[in-house]
């Protein structure tokens, strides 16, 4: 008896984040945030990378050349191969005659990756015929292929065969009998949804091979990742697109989706190989994030494969049901792209999504507990008020130990002050330093024992400044070990941004404990300073319960008036 394996079809990745993405509106890439980008590609290890359209602009020329340099001094070539992006011979011009196409050639490349008019109505609006168009497209592709790898990219293809298939058909015939490595079917508008898709390629199959067809997609009406499947489903080896869809208009396909559902879905795992290993998934989020943050259009928390919420889990039953058996409410491992999932609390928790919490915490969660009950209606009443304990999960700890009545009583503070102040600057022209602004802060504590200490007081650049100086510095006197509790960061979100200047504020403060790392703590008032007050309060305390320090007196020691550290 013998069995048979299914060889899987090689899908070669392009990606075109460098020339297409950077048509994203707003996005700016500069020639070094270009290389970084082509570095992080280069290290996923996909096929081909479109660095740009040498003699468009500078900055696309000096990446050529900036690589070329780069690439030499590595002890092994890397199996990317750099594409070139330019445009077919002017039908009026020879392809020696035409200075656009010569600058594409003339660069080091590995791939030139050439685009040509597949609609008949496009190639009219040139001034050519048929004929002379589809000349164009051979010469170029011809001349392409002398220097290295052709590519041509069939623009307007999919609206063009519906309007004259003879003439698209002719065109990527063309091009293919030119030498082209790769035709690609373009869905340049965006307006064509999947079984459209499927139906054509499967038609130009019967004229192309598919070992030599490429697809590319955009999402002007929102169907370009679907378009790639269906295009690679009906036949196409070769898949073009962004990291994070990005893309002129509406975005293009986004590989990290591609690559992410050939690898968790089972039927697509066992067809096709993107010349990917499943270790290679961890450089994904990595790589989102660096263009997220070079392109200056944040990665969505809720996006595919990489978004930070992606695999988290927040309705009650849900929760029961995930910790019982993960495939209930999950679409994948979202580990296999170094996610952890999460549970979080809110008020759709119900008490499954407390266990997991409570658990490390050490805390008793039987049913019985009515520290659990009373919990998850503290819980409930928070995020009506409008915390977010996701951003939080320090204060989410300190509302816990309250509950359970496992937080020793540190402090109260009775009252505090803050002013602002605006003074005259130093009379520079910098419209900003005509003024200077002084804020000032006195808070009052009541310690362990319930006696009032004495004011303190403290200058800031701002009023959140000052009263986290002017709060240490009296609760140094008690508690000298929150000197090592160190500010890292302040952000503050506007919950309701309809009510303008009475708007609710949400505040995450993030602090380092050198025992304990991070912490982070959320406060929400109507006032940012308030707000502000409540994260910085918890964070003090939680400092201090995790290194087990007993309530004291201001000034002297004294035995905790409630329970002892837990």
């Amino acid at each position: 008896m013998t069995t048979t394996t299914q060889q899987k079809r090689r899908i070669h990745l392009f990606d075109t984040t460098l020339r297409d993405g950077a048509q994203t509106p707003a996005v700016n890439f500069r020639s070094d945030d270009k290389m970084r980008i082509l570095r992080a590609l280069v290290d996923l290890g996909v096929d081909y990378v479109e660095v740009g359209w040498p003699g468009a602009n500078p900055t696309d020329t000096k990446v050529f050349a900036d690589w070329a340099d780069e690439r030499t001094a590595m002890p092994e070539k890397p199996k990317t191969q750099t594409v070139s992006f330019g445009m077919v011979r002017d039908p009026r011009k020879s392809v020696g005659n035409d200075a656009s196409l010569q600058t594409v050639l003339g660069v080091s490349a590995d791939t030139y990756c050439l685009f040509g008019k597949s609609w008949d109505f496009q190639a009219h609006l040139l001034g050519a015929t048929d004929e002379e168009y589809l000349r164009a497209i051979s010469e170029s592709v011809k001349a392409a292929a002398k220097k290295g790898e052709a590519i041509f990219d069939a623009e307007h293809f999919f609206q063009g065969y519906r309007a004259n298939p003879t003439y698209a058909l002719n065109a990527v015939k063309a091009a293919y009998e030119a030498g082209a490595r790769w035709v690609v079917l373009c869905d340049t508008n965006g307006i064509m949804e999947p079984d459209d898709i499927s139906e054509i390629v499967r038609e130009v199959t019967k004229h192309v091979p598919g070992s030599h067809l490429g697809i590319h997609t955009h999402n002007d009406h929102g169907f370009a990742d679907a378009n790639t499947l269906a295009a690679v489903k009906a036949g196409c080896c070769h898949v073009q697109g962004t990291i994070n869809g990005l893309g002129e208009r509406c975005g293009n396909a986004n590989l990290i989706n591609f690559i992410g559902s050939l690898f968790t879905k089972d039927h697509l795992r066992a067809a096709f190989d993107c010349g990917l290993e499943q270790e290679d998934l961890l450089k994904l989020k990595p790589l989102a994030e660096l263009v997220a943050e070079i392109s200056g259009i944040p990665l969505p928390a809720n996006a595919p494969f990489v978004g930070e919420c992606c695999a988290d889990q927040k309705a009650g039953k849900h929760v029961d049901l995930v910790l019982k058996d993960e495939r209930s409410y999950t679409a994948h491992d979202s580990r296999m792209f170094g996610i952890e999932p999460r549970i979080e609390v809110s008020n759709q928790s119900g008490i499954s999504n407390f266990l997991p919490f409570l658990n490390g915490m050490g805390l008793d969660t039987g049913k019985e507990n009515p520290s659990v009950r009373a919990l998850v209606s503290a819980l409930k009443h928070r995020t009506e008020e409008g915390y977010v304990y996701k951003n939080g999960m320090g204060s989410f700890e300190v509302l816990a130990l309250r509950t359970y009545g496992l937080m020793p009583k540190y402090f109260d503070l009775s009252s505090y002050r803050a002013v602002v102040e605006r003074l005259p600057g130093n009379g520079t022209p910098s419209a900003s330093e005509h003024f200077k602004l002084a804020a000032q802060a006195t808070v009052e504590f009541l310690d362990c024992e319930g006696k009032m200490a004495e004011p303190d007081v403290s200058n800031g650049n701002g009023p959140v400044n000052a009263l986290d100086g002017a709060m240490r510095r009296s609760l140094l006197r008690a508690y000298p070990e929150l000197a090592q509790l160190k500010l890292l960061d302040f952000r503050q979100t506007v919950l309701n941004p309809k009510d303008g200047t009475d708007a609710i504020m949400q505040v995450q403060i993030v602090s380092y404990s050198p025992q304990y790392g991070e912490i982070k703590t959320i406060g929400v008032s109507g006032n940012s300073a308030d707000a502000s007050v409540v994260a910085l309060l918890d964070s003090y305390a939680l400092h201090l319960k995790r290194l087990g320090v007993a309530p004291r007196a201001f000034g002297r020691a004294c035995k905790p008036t409630g329970t002892q550290p837990h």
